[in-house]
């Protein structure tokens, strides 16, 4: 159970002096560098705090390795930040949850798949009770693996259900096994795609 991003201030600003862990007494783990040498730290916990992943100026920045969750926070992530998933791993955008990842045209954010197989892992899962979110200039690889669970609910890189709305524009979807996006009819109450 490791984790490790930036706490945010009251202004929604990393902390000063780079990446630190947040001030989290449930999370007393979180901080701890990866140890598998090719992303930088290791996202695998929930968070609960609004919260920054910054980036490292490393090939990888973060990877997920277990089901991370977001709820009654935002968790904000930064121009060129590069998010790995492990087999199977996914976000999960819940319990008045939300994610704004807004890259730039130079410096896109990359969620991807640790290995380049289509549908290697699940993606970004926006859950009822999610709150408005932003993905802009993001680029989803090899994401999206076919949900053969019971509730056959996350069959894309980005999908979701009864959640808030959702701002997508710019961004790539490519490798999904099985959609790039699918949302329930009543998820979102908007859905921009530019």
């Amino acid at each position: 159970m490791l984790i490790f991003l930036a706490a945010c201030g009251g202004s929604g600003t990393p902390i000063p002096g780079g990446p630190v862990p947040p001030n989290d007494p449930n999370n007393p783990n979180q901080g701890i560098p990866a140890d598998d040498g090719t992303c930088t730290y290791v996202l695998n916990e929930s968070i609960t705090i609004d919260s920054v992943l910054v980036n490292t100026s490393a090939a990888c920045d973060y990877r997920v390795t277990g089901s991370f969750s977001v709820s009654n926070s935002t968790l904000t992530v930064e121009p060129g930040v590069t998010i790995r998933f492990t087999q199977d791993t996914n976000i999960r955008i819940e319990d008045a949850g939300s994610i704004s990842a807004v890259g730039t045209p130079d410096k896109r954010i990359t969620f991807e798949g640790e290995s380049p197989i289509r549908g290697f892992a699940r993606g970004i899962f926006f859950t009822g009770g999610s709150y408005p979110s932003r993905i802009e200039y993001a680029d989803f690889r090899y994401l999206g693996k076919l949900d053969d669970g019971y509730y056959k609910f996350q069959n894309a890189a980005i999908s979701g259900l009864q959640g808030g709305e959702l701002a997508f524009k710019n961004n790539t979807v490519m490798g999904s096994n099985f959609y790039g996006a699918e949302f329930d009819r009543y998820s979102l109450i908007q859905l921009s795609i530019g």
